[in-house]
């Protein structure tokens, strides 16, 4: 079966594995040793591919969370490169402009949360907002996004297959 996975490296982050029909797992970001593990496997269990969210450091931070936000994004890209699994690195910008539901809310925290509500019902008790479900919503998006993308490049590569014959 396929999984779509998505990873937030924030502070309080987490990974989300989508599946083809729908159905999803979280996990929240507990250390480095849980992570591992949780990747691992999924990796052996499950077809995957997987969308990091490319860190962006703020000015008004401080250096710690800055140094924690690299450290987090590094250690999620050397377990998918480790662990040989396709990725792809997405700026919050980019899945965030393909995937929020306009609208609804005044922050991009609020819409992400209203959207992961929208599209997983199931997980409105999993989505609390609180700091530490961010991740939750967050992940689950970006896995969102990447099986829209693999959808439609699937789908455009048929096309193109076909229109050559």
């Amino acid at each position: 079966m396929k999984g779509y996975i998505g990873i937030d490296p924030g502070k309080f982050g987490a990974a989300a594995m989508l599946f083809e029909d729908g159905r999803y797992v979280l996990h929240d970001w507990q250390c480095e040793k849980m992570a591992a593990k949780t990747l691992y496997r999924w990796n052996n269990e499950f077809n995957v591919c997987a969308s990091l969210e490319k860190i962006i450091a703020v000015r008004s931070r401080t250096y710690y969370p800055n140094m924690k936000l690299a450290n987090n994004f590094g250690f999620w890209r050397g377990l998918l490169v480790a662990y040989g699994i396709e990725f792809d690195v997405v700026p919050p910008q980019t899945w965030q402009k393909k995937v929020l539901i306009p609208g609804t809310g005044k922050t991009t925290k609020d819409r992400a949360f209203e959207t992961a509500k929208e599209l997983f019902p199931g997980a409105r008790k999993h989505l609390t907002k609180i700091s530490k479900h961010n991740g939750r919503a967050d992940a689950l998006l970006i896995a969102y996004n990447l099986k829209n993308e693999r959808d439609f490049e699937s789908k455009f590569k048929n096309r193109i297959r076909w229109s050559k014959i």
